[in-house]
């Protein structure tokens, strides 16, 4: 048998995305924290982030020049190869 199942809709489908991945480094946070040590957990924390909005940054930036998907912006950085690693990627 099959029923009709009914499709989310992109706010639902982001609020599942988001309490998946932050409940997850909800729970795995303190302990790598803890086995990191204070200082060096702490200065991992500040450049992680300081990588993440860069890279963010740069992403938006890009996709204001180059219209498309993140398959299509693979693919004209890295040719074949990238529109194949984010096709996996993502």
């Amino acid at each position: 048998l099959r029923r009709h199942i009914p499709k989310l809709s992109p706010q639902q489908t982001f609020f599942i995305l988001m309490k998946g991945f932050i409940g997850i480094a909800m729970l795995l946070f303190p302990n790598g924290y803890y086995n990191a040590g204070w200082l060096f957990g702490t200065c991992s924390i500040l450049v992680i982030s300081g990588l993440v909005m860069f890279s963010m940054n740069q992403l938006l930036s890009v996709s204001d020049s180059v219209a498309g998907s993140y398959s299509s912006l693979g693919e004209k950085s890295l040719g074949k190869f990238g529109k194949i690693f984010c096709d996996i990627a993502l």
